[in-house]
């Protein structure tokens, strides 16, 4: 599982996407408890790559998609979906992280990265603009909160703006040295309250998630699982209720509802459990060295030198 969106409506309701095998979409009903596959209009019968989910918060049954087979809407929850993409996005299939934009319909930051690297839309994505200036390192993660947008690099940390990516600051007080952000959400019910999926490109290379309470002005490390970090976490969002969800492709989806002091497994090893959960191998000392070759884009097949299957 690599990427994850919650009903805003209804957080029991969850769209998940994996990388591994053709994993595609899966929705859930029960908080991630169980799930069931959600790709209809998506080609090859759904086995796609799923890079990344973005839900409009202004029309939350809104959610768009990137994928390794181009880049897809959904106004229905993901019940079903269509290819969009227009003027100022020349590669629609290099988009590999977004977010939705706050309470303007239509908004959407995405990054697609060499090809045009940080854009934003304001009209549901028929057409994009750029947004920065910003470092030339690899966009690993955005969110997005009204006027408030962060940008997760390899290597440079986090970066926001206060003005809907017309300028930005470095928000790095806290992280370890030489930070990647793999992963930033925003509490959608308290915005000055953060969370990232960090870790140090000088090592070591293990991963965990930080929060803020002051809209990323200082960060601290969480209670996060030693053993979902040993799997590489990936993916961070948060629901309407004020819990925050990290996915770790060894080990599912954790879910912590007490500001991350403690978090609980909500994955099923029923039904799609397979496609959701990347198969559980050992995590080797030496695959250090091999996460960080990807992550500087020297290996991989998905954006930013991630991995496939």
């Amino acid at each position: 599982m690599w990427t994850v969106s919650i009903d805003p409506s209804n957080p029991s309701r969850l769209l998940a996407g994996g990388l591994f095998m053709g994993a595609g979409i899966h929705t859930s009903v029960d908080g991630g408890a169980h799930w069931a596959a959600s790709n209809s209009g998506l080609p090859s019968g759904g086995e796609i790559d799923a890079y990344a989910l973005a839900r409009d918060p202004a029309a939350p049954q809104t959610v768009y998609l990137a994928s390794g087979d181009g880049f897809f809407k959904s106004t229905n929850g993901g019940a079903t979906w269509a290819p969009v993409g227009g003027v100022g996005l020349t590669c629609p299939t290099c988009v590999g992280v977004m977010s939705g934009g706050g309470s303007t319909p239509g908004l959407l930051y995405v990054n697609a990265s060499y090809a045009d690297g940080l854009r934003k839309t304001v009209d549901g994505g028929l057409t994009f603009q750029a947004v920065g200036p910003l470092p030339s390192d690899p966009i690993f993660s955005l969110a997005a909160h009204g006027s408030d947008v962060y940008v997760g690099f390899y290597h440079s940390g986090l970066y926001r703006s206060t003005d809907a990516g017309a300028t930005f600051v470095t928000a790095n007080d806290g992280l370890p040295a030489d930070p990647v952000i793999a992963a930033v959400a925003i509490d959608s019910g308290a915005p000055a309250n953060l969370y990232a999926v960090v870790y140090s490109v000088s090592g070591p290379y293990v991963p965990t998630v930080y929060a803020s309470t002051d809209a990323g002005a200082t960060w601290a490390p969480t209670a996060f699982p030693d053993v979902a970090t040993d799997y590489t976490p990936h993916v961070l969002t948060d629901d309407a209720g004020g819990c925050v969800l990290a996915g770790s492709p060894g080990t599912g989806v954790w879910r912590s509802c007490t500001g991350s002091a403690s978090w609980t497994n909500g994955t099923s090893e029923a039904g799609a459990a397979g496609s959701i959960r990347a198969r559980n191998r050992p995590r080797l000392a030496s695959t250090a060295a091999v996460d960080a070759r990807e992550a500087s884009g020297a290996g991989g097949t998905g954006p930013e030198g991630r991995r496939g299957p």
